[in-house]
Formats: C-alpha cells, sequence, structure tokens
C-alpha cells in the first residue's frame, strides 16, 4: 500500500501554508530522484520560503561540507 499510493497531502489533515505543503510533499515524494537531495538542500528551501530560518550552527556545519 504504502509503495503504490500517494501520500495524503498535509492540508487534508490540518491548515497548511501551501509553500510549507509543497516542501513536505518534496520530502516524502515516492520517488528518491523527487526528494531533496541534501539536508543542506532541504534547509535551503525551508528559509527560501521563510517557514524555518536556519539555525547558525547548522549554518555553519553546512557550509564545513
Amino acid at each position: 500500500k504504502q509503495r503504490n499510493e500517494q501520500p495524503i497531502r498535509p492540508s487534508q489533515l490540518a491548515p497548511v501554508p501551501e509553500q510549507l505543503e509543497a516542501v513536505i510533499l518534496k520530502a516524502i515524494a515516492k520517488n528518491p530522484d523527487e526528494r531533496f537531495q541534501t539536508g543542506a538542500d532541504f534547509v535551503h528551501v525551508l528559509s527560501e520560503v521563510e517557514l524555518l530560518p536556519p539555525p547558525k550552527s547548522l549554518t555553519i556545519a553546512l557550509r564545513s561540507v
């Protein structure tokens, strides 16, 4: 079932901003090629849509990678 069915959209469960829903759906995409390829990519997109300001410690850690 989990392999074949698309996940329930977060907005069907609770009020969720459209931008956040798009990020969540990308993060849990069935096809690995459609997901964020790195944690840095994920944090970057969250900070771009102003949903999560990157913590300074994470930003410093990601720069050294």
